[in-house]
């Protein structure tokens, strides 16, 4: 009879059936099994599309963790991955500043997603203390933010965060977050569906046909405004660049735009702008920073702050690109390997 008290192995599967569950699958020896949702990644992108990630036919590999008599036998396919828990102290420390996907979003703060399987809270208590916006409706899943660790708690797996501060790295630059503004400076953050640049020879989805990558990093902004003076932002933005074995020459014209919004509500304006990059010869990753000296916001009122606007920044997609960062796929920035489900596995 069997038991939980046999070793766990790992074993390959077949995907059967979708259930509200999870997966249905079929053991090589012809016996059922379960993967519940939580179990199928440690990618919060792939649980949540599960579906598309692991489609009918698929094969798989994953981790006995429970069988009993008379039952579907349970599985992990994320435990038979490498567990990020055990290299994060290579990878982050505390005080490090990083970027990140908010996961998830309560009243007590928002679930951000450092990298696939670590994801740490950053409490309501952690924000700006001149930010009196409500959490639930200061982030949204997807939003792509810039936090600091500050404690990494390794026997409960739980990682606490907070706002990241704002930094210059032009030393010349005039430290504008340090102004007597009138209030806070609006929200910038990187548009999720736009954060991220994947040309496809001809539009197929491979690793071979990967064309020129780009990735925003990091955006550094500050502001100033006294009296009844309109918003002026200044902005540096850092990019990720690659070329992949579908790329036909050394250099590339990426176009990225900054749009203002009123928060959560209509685009006040759009601006476009053009970075041309050159790849040196043996090197297929580059980084670019581009400056935006000033983005200039009319204010209504004297009373109207920068907390009622938003600065969103994407690059210049078509609406497969789009539609692809949607679904959380990846592909390395330089080869163009597949680091995700962007092929079935």
């Amino acid at each position: 009879m069997r038991s939980d008290s046999m070793p766990r192995a790992v074993v390959t599967c077949t995907v059967i059936s979708h259930q509200p569950f999870g997966l249905l699958v079929e053991l090589e020896n012809k016996e059922k099994g379960m993967i519940r949702i939580r179990e199928t990644s440690w990618d919060a992108n792939e649980r949540a599309r599960w579906k598309q990630h692991f489609p009918l036919g698929a094969r798989l590999k994953a981790l006995i963790i429970k069988q009993q008599e008379g039952r579907y036998v349970e599985l992990s396919a994320r435990l038979a991955e490498d567990d990020p828990w055990e290299r994060i102290g290579e990878n982050f420390h505390e005080g490090q500043v990083v970027n990140g996907t908010v996961t998830g979003v309560k009243h007590y703060g928002a679930f951000v997603e450092i990298r696939p399987g670590l994801t740490g809270l950053l409490h309501r208590s952690r924000l700006p203390a001149w930010c009196k916006t409500n959490v639930l409706d200061l982030f949204w899943p997807g939003d792509m933010v810039k936090v600091q660790i500050l404690k990494i708690d390794h026997k409960q797996k739980q990682i606490s965060l907070a706002s990241a501060p704002v930094t210059y790295s032009d030393k010349n630059a005039a430290p504008l977050p340090a102004l007597r503004n009138g209030g806070p400076c609006p929200f910038v953050k990187t548009l999720y569906d736009a954060g991220r640049y994947v040309e496809f020879k001809e539009g197929r989805q491979a690793s071979a046909n990967v064309g020129y990558t780009g990735e925003i990093q990091q955006i550094s902004a500050g502001c100033a405004y006294r009296d009844a003076e309109p918003i002026k932002v200044r902005m540096e933005i850092l990019f990720e660049l690659g070329k992949g074995p579908a790329a036909t020459g050394s250099s590339k014209t990426y176009r990225y735009w900054v749009a203002v919004t009123q928060r959560n509500r209509d685009v006040i304006a759009k601006q476009y702008f053009d970075l041309p990059v050159n790849f040196p010869s043996g090197q297929d990753r580059v980084y670019a920073t581009d400056t935006i000296e000033e983005i200039t916001i009319p204010r209504a009122t004297i009373t109207t702050s920068g907390a009622n606007f938003e600065v969103l920044v994407g690059f210049d997609v078509t609406p497969e690109m789009a539609e692809f960062n949607r679904d959380g796929k990846r592909f390395r920035l330089n080869a163009g390997v597949s680091e995700g489900a962007a092929t079935n596995p």
